[in-house]
């Protein structure tokens, strides 16, 4: 089950919706007593339901990873009462381990079984086993989420959860458990216990999710069409003109898919009383790479910041360690989002060439004092598009063939599967999307939309609700969408 599709939208969501509000009904009327623990239950059950849909059997594998972090947090908690650092440090390091572990046995067991065949092969040994592991959905994102609970608890920024309901829900919450944001245990642990839901908040939260489903429905997958074509293209069809624009496409689609769905998720929440963090901020509007990783995936670049890079040393080691940990980071981002050789030098080719921003001075996230905004949010904007070929191709061949093409002038005609997946509509979906670079860099519609005041953003809200809205339902309902692009890794 998917935010963007008819089952969720008109089935899940409202009996969901009925369950939690009906809680808080009871104990207006003093049929039970504790709200909130009813609020809490409707929402686990609801959660698990939704994991169970479009998960199946792999409830099981979540339910292993939130176990492990559940034990291990009480153990480092216990250690920390008894001054006993070492201990607790033990426990943390063991929760790591085995949360890591069960992430590369399902993520990476495949990819490196293969790269050993292959290898046995060529030395002449014979092909060895190859497994065959299927990737249970969202496990890239509920680790770390779950990691993210001993780690806050070693640390003392957060007391660990005494109940296994309590710290079951923090892991399962539906909004973000597939795909994000990331959420943090010391995020979002007082409001386990501490929120008030209005009726504000939830109109918010549904301006909010209806943005980004019309972002999704209506724009990343009108794109999607173009960049599928010219993805599904042999290498020798590709030219100058096919393969630019295959890259263009496939940024604008990546966007507003990701971002749609992270506003859904955010809406999501405040409809139910939470207040998730924000995991997009206009990042095709960045100055440099530094700029963009501070703008793009958000929640997934302060983990890494504060869970691997400060712990590696951050910016308190010398010159040349630090530019290492830079490069580590990067690495681990590239891996993090698949086992494939092209996300190894996806991650590389960001690692280098922020340690060359960083050796440089070139690595500003503000416009303040800087000069030629502009020409550097091209050129940023550029080395963002070369990386693509790479983060989507299937294989390294396929994203070399890519660059032949974009670097090497070989024609400009468009090969017929191109034209016909250039509809009007997709290519004003295309056209629209990257007018949207030219954009103050502070302007996010969502936060607009959310809390904005005036004639402008309530005439926007009115357009997204009696415009938007019913438009995406109705595209939803012919069953045209596709499915959320990081829900692969």
């Amino acid at each position: 089950m998917v935010f963007a599709d008819i089952p969720f939208v008109f089935y899940f969501l409202p009996i969901t919706l009925a369950l939690y509000f009906g809680a808080f009904a009871l104990t207006k009327y003093g049929i039970k007593k504790d709200s909130l623990k009813a609020r809490n239950g409707a929402l686990l059950l609801a959660s698990l339901v939704f994991y169970i849909w479009g998960g199946g059997w792999f409830i099981l594998i979540l339910m292993v990873s939130i176990t492990i972090d559940f034990v291990f947090g009480w153990m480092i908690d216990d250690a920390h009462q008894q001054g006993n650092k070492r201990r607790a440090k033990t426990a943390m390091l063991a929760s790591a381990v085995l949360n890591l572990s069960l992430l590369f046995f399902f993520k990476y067991a495949n990819f490196v079984t293969g790269e050993v065949s292959a290898l046995s092969d060529k030395l002449g040994f014979g092909a060895t086993p190859v497994t065959d592991f299927i990737l249970p959905i969202g496990i890239s994102f509920f680790t770390l989420q779950s990691l993210s609970y001993s780690i806050d608890v070693y640390r003392g920024r957060c007391r660990h959860l005494t109940n296994f309901f309590d710290f079951t829900l923090f892991v399962v919450l539906f909004p973000q458990l597939i795909a994000g944001p990331i959420v943090r245990f010391h995020e979002l642990a007082d409001q386990l216990y501490h929120r008030q839901e209005s009726v504000e908040m939830f109109a918010q939260g549904a301006l909010r999710f209806s943005h980004g489903l019309a972002k999704k429905v209506i724009v990343a997958d009108s794109i999607a069409r173009i960049s599928d074509a010219v993805y599904d293209l042999p290498g020798g069809e590709l030219n100058f003109v096919t393969a630019w624009l295959g890259v263009l496409a496939f940024a604008f689609q990546l966007y507003f898919d990701f971002s749609g769905y992270s506003d859904m998720a955010i809406g999501l929440g405040l409809m139910f009383g939470f207040r998730f963090p924000e995991n997009f901020n206009r990042p095709y509007s960045a100055i440099s790479l530094t700029d963009f990783w501070r703008r793009w995936h958000i929640t997934l670049s302060n983990f890494i910041r504060d869970y691997l890079y400060i712990p590696l040393g951050g910016n308190r080691v010398g010159p040349v360690r630090k530019q290492v940990n830079l490069i580590i980071i990067f690495l681990a981002i590239g891996i993090w989002h698949g086992a494939n050789w092209t996300f190894f030098w996806f991650g590389l080719y960001h690692g280098v060439l922020i340690v060359i921003e960083n050796i440089t001075g070139q690595d500003k996230v503000t416009t303040e004092g800087v000069s030629w905004v502009w020409p550097r949010r091209i050129g940023t904007f550029l080395l963002i598009l070369i990386c693509y070929p790479m983060f989507n191709g299937h294989t390294m061949s396929q994203a070399i063939d890519f660059y032949q093409a974009m670097f090497w002038p070989s024609g400009t005609a468009l090969p017929a599967a191109v034209e016909d997946a250039m509809t009007n509509l997709n290519t004003l979906m295309l056209f629209g999307a990257t007018l949207t670079i030219f954009l103050p860099r502070d302007f996010r519609m969502g936060i607009i939309l959310e809390k904005a005041q005036g004639m402008w953003p309530t005439a926007a809200r009115v357009a997204v609700m009696g415009g938007a809205l019913p438009y995406a339902a109705a595209v939803m309902a012919a069953g045209s969408f596709s499915p959320f692009l990081y829900f692969q890794f």
